[in-house]
């Protein structure tokens, strides 16, 4: 990833198997454990830094601590990353399935379930084998006016690599799809370790 910046937004170069993909990027101030929701967005968009959660999706990091997620864990369970998400209706995650959540690591996922108020109104859990880049979600501005759409009622707008919105969407987070996917208790993980 390369950032060059003007002090507000940024332009980021992502390397995929694809190809390099220059996104804009807002640029928000690092200020570790100082985590709020993002101001402008609504409350609709979780807090997490973008360059943070840049990180944690490329590198495969736990989104919670910061630690790799290619650990013991990761061997053990067939070289596959552990996902912990909302239960949307109950649903589980599944294939295919577009993320802006990074993997998290065992020990994380336990105590998140019961400490994130977003997880203790019920969630899902499953181990990935690979979780490709899909795209980003930020804002898009309209094209004339540069004034920012109307987010969409879940979020962020959500823009595929290569789509003609791409160049007029600040990114805020990446967007992968989730392949390999294996819904699964994080009882029976926790028993097995």
């Amino acid at each position: 990833t390369r950032i060059e910046t003007d002090g507000t937004h940024a332009e980021v170069t992502v390397r995929t198997p694809d190809g390099e993909h220059v996104v804009a990027a807002r640029r928000v101030l690092r200020e570790p454990g100082a985590g709020s929701r993002e101001p402008g967005a609504g409350s609709r968009v979780p807090g997490m830094h973008p360059l943070r959660q840049r990180q944690a999706m490329t590198h495969m990091l736990c989104q919670v601590c910061g630690i790799s997620t290619f650990g013991a864990d990761f061997e053990r369970w067939g070289e596959r990353h552990l996902y912990v998400a909302r239960a949307t209706g109950g649903r589980p995650i599944g294939e295919g399935e577009h993320t802006v959540m990074a993997p998290v690591c065992l020990p994380c996922a336990t105590e998140s379930v019961d400490a994130c108020p977003h997880l203790r109104k019920g969630w899902t859990a499953a181990l990935v084998s690979y979780a490709q880049s899909w795209g980003v979600a930020g804002i898009t501005l309209h094209q004339q006016t540069l004034k920012p759409l109307s987010l969409p009622e879940r979020g962020l707008h959500k823009v595929p690599r290569g789509d003609p919105a791409e160049r007029w969407t600040i990114a805020m987070r990446e967007v992968r799809t989730l392949h390999r996917v294996t819904p699964v208790a994080l009882s029976d993980l926790v028993t097995a370790a």
